[in-house]
C-alpha cells in the first residue's frame, strides 16, 4: 500500500507528509449532524467551507448510516463527500463515530442499540447501566471491527481515496461514571494484571491498587488498538483518536473515564501504538498546559477540536508555532453562515458538558480565520523546514514573553484586553538570516542587546507577507512606529532587523 500520507520524526520533531512533501492542515470539523445526510451537505456545509482559507475538512461517518442491517453497507455519502471534496480541492479527515461518541454510544446501528444482551453496556458502581457499550463486550467491538474492514476497504478501492489524509477512530473516547462494573469488566478486574499494565506500573500487585481511570483506559485502548489494527489492513494512512480533556477540579465520570487524559497517556500510548496521536479537543483557556500535557509523550500535535469565537482565531498561530500539524474549528461551517443567516446553538446541551457558550459564537470570525490561515499557508514552508525552530507565545497568565538569543533579548507584550470584539494575544517568530520574522496579534515588540556594554536599535521594521517563500514589502515602517513594533488585532506580519553599538 502506497503511503500518499505520513506523519514522520526528524530532528525531535513531527511532520505531516503529502506525497513526500511537508505540509499543515488548516482544518475545521463540521457539526456532528450535519454530514448526516446528502441534502445537509448541499444546504449546511459545502457552500460554507470553501473560499475562508481551510485545506482540510474534518468530516463525521455514523456507523448507524453504513450498516442500517447486519452485514448490509451503503456508502453513498461517503461517495458524495469525497466527490464534493474533489471539486473544492479539499483534503478529507474522516471521524470514525462507531461505538463511542462523548462518552456514549449513540451513533451505533439501532440492531446494536436493542440487542443489550450481546452488546452489554458500562454498569455504575450503583449497577445503573450506561448509554455506553462496554470496552470488554467483545462482540461489539468485533462488530465495529468489522463494519471498519468494510468501510476502509471501501475506501481503499475508491477512485478519490486520495482525497483522504487521516482517520479518526471513535470521538472522546471513555464512559461517564469512575468505572466499568458489569460482570466482563468485573472479571477482567479481578483476575491478574496484565503483562502491559504491570510493566508500566511495577509497583501494582492487583487493579485495586491502580486508579479506576487506568482500569478503564486499559480497556478502551486495547479496543482502539483492535479497531487500528483493521484499518491498517487496508488504508495506509496516519489514524488517531481524540480526547474529552480532563478540566481543573473535574474527577473521572464528570469527563469521559478512560479517555486519552493526561493521566492515563502513557496507557494508550503503550497499548495502542497502531494510532499515530492521541489529541486534545481544546475549549478551554489553559491553552499552554494542555498543549504541555500532550506534548510530554514523544507524538505528533493534532488539534481537531477547538473553539471558534473570534478571541480564540489567532490561538492558531500559537498551535502552529508548538509544532500543531492540524488545527481545526467545530462546527466550522458556522464561521460563513452566521454572516447570511442566525445560527441556532443547544446552549443548554453546552452547559451540561461545561462548555462556556461563547466559545461556539462565530461573530466576526470569518475576516479574521481567512487572514490567519492565509497568513499560516504563507509561512508554512518555515514551519516545516527542520533547520527553523520557531518560538511561539500567547497570553496566557502573564504580561510578556521574554526570549535570548545570543545577541539580543527580545520581550512581546500583549495587548489584548477582556474586549469581545479582540483577539487574543498570540503569535510566534522565527529567524531567517539576521531578521526576525513576527507572526501574530495584539503584540508589542521591545528588544535590547545581551551584552550590557552595547545598546540595541532597529535597523529595518516591514510589514509585509511571504509569497512561495519570499518575503514582499507591502510597508516599509517608520517614523513613530520605530519608537516600539507592534502588530494590532488586525493578524499579519513585521519583519525587524536590529543592530548595536557600544554605550
Amino acid at each position: 500500500m502506497p503511503e500518499n500520507y505520513a506523519i514522520v520524526k526528524k530532528a525531535e520533531r513531527f511532520f505531516f507528509l503529502e506525497n513526500g512533501k511537508a505540509q499543515l492542515m488548516l482544518g475545521g470539523e463540521v457539526h456532528n449532524f450535519s454530514a448526516s445526510t446528502v441534502a445537509s451537505m448541499a444546504k449546511n456545509v459545502w457552500p460554507y467551507v470553501v473560499d475562508i482559507g481551510l485545506n482540510t475538512l474534518l468530516i463525521p461517518v455514523y456507523w448507524e448510516d453504513i450498516e442500517k442491517e447486519p452485514g448490509v453497507f451503503t456508502f453513498d455519502l461517503i461517495d458524495d463527500h469525497l466527490e464534493n471534496a474533489a471539486k473544492h480541492q479539499i483534503k478529507v479527515i474522516f471521524l470514525w463515530f462507531g461505538l463511542w461518541k462523548n462518552g456514549l454510544s449513540a451513533y451505533v446501528p439501532s440492531w446494536v442499540k436493542t440487542n443489550r444482551s450481546e452488546y452489554f453496556h458500562v454498569v455504575a458502581q450503583n449497577y445503573e447501566p450506561m448509554n455506553c457499550i462496554s470496552p470488554f463486550c467483545e462482540q461489539a467491538v468485533t462488530a465495529d471491527c468489522q463494519a471498519l474492514a468494510q468501510f476502509s476497504q471501501y475506501l481503499s478501492q475508491h477512485p478519490l481515496k486520495d482525497q483522504v489524509c487521516m482517520l479518526q477512530l471513535q470521538n472522546e473516547v471513555g464512559c461517564l461514571t469512575k468505572r466499568d462494573y458489569s460482570a466482563a469488566a468485573q472479571h477482567v478486574y479481578q483476575a491478574e494484571l496484565p503483562s502491559a499494565v504491570k510493566k508500566l506500573f511495577p509497583e501494582a500487585s492487583d487493579w485495586s491498587e491502580l486508579t479506576d481511570e487506568v482500569f478503564m483506559a486499559y480497556g478502551f485502548s486495547q479496543a482502539l488498538e483492535k479497531m487500528a489494527q483493521t484499518v491498517k489492513q487496508s488504508l495506509a494512512l496516519p489514524l488517531f483518536t481524540n480526547a474529552w480533556v480532563q478540566k481543573e477540579g473535574k474527577q473521572p465520570g464528570d469527563y469521559p473515564s478512560g479517555g486519552p487524559t493526561k493521566h492515563v497517556l502513557s496507557i494508550w500510548q503503550a497499548l495502542a501504538p497502531s494510532l499515530s496521536a492521541l489529541a486534545p479537543d481544546v475549549y478551554e483557556e489553559n491553552y499552554q498546559e494542555i498543549i504541555n500535557d500532550y506534548q510530554v509523550l514523544s507524538q505528533p500535535l493534532l488539534i481537531p477540536e477547538t473553539r471558534k469565537d473570534l478571541k480564540y482565531i489567532s490561538n492558531s498561530f500559537y498551535a502552529f508555532g508548538r509544532g500543531a500539524l492540524l488545527y481545526s474549528p467545530f462546527g466550522i461551517e458556522d464561521i460563513k453562515k452566521y454572516e447570511v443567516e442566525v445560527i441556532d446553538e443547544d446552549y443548554e446541551f453546552l452547559k451540561q458538558l461545561g462548555l462556556d457558550k461563547a466559545a461556539f459564537n462565530p461573530a466576526g470570525s470569518l475576516p479574521y480565520l481567512k487572514q490567519c490561515y492565509s497568513i499560516i499557508d504563507s509561512v508554512t514552508p518555515f514551519l516545516v523546514d527542520d533547520t527553523i525552530q520557531p518560538i511561539p507565545f500567547k497570553k496566557e497568565g502573564t504580561a510578556s514573553f521574554c526570549h535570548e538569543d545570543q545577541e539580543y533579548r527580545l520581550t512581546v507584550k500583549y495587548l489584548s484586553t477582556e474586549a469581545v470584539d479582540q483577539l487574543n494575544s498570540a503569535g510566534f517568530f522565527f529567524k531567517l538570516q539576521a531578521s526576525y520574522y513576527f507572526v501574530g496579534c495584539n503584540i508589542a515588540i521591545f528588544h535590547e542587546a545581551v551584552d550590557p556594554q552595547r545598546k540595541s536599535e532597529l535597523l529595518q521594521l516591514e510589514e509585509g507577507y511571504f509569497d512561495n517563500g519570499q518575503w514582499q514589502v507591502e510597508r516599509v515602517l517608520n517614523g513613530d512606529e520605530r519608537y516600539m513594533p507592534y502588530i494590532g488585532n488586525r493578524p499579519k506580519i513585521i519583519k525587524l532587523a536590529l543592530y548595536s553599538y557600544e554605550r
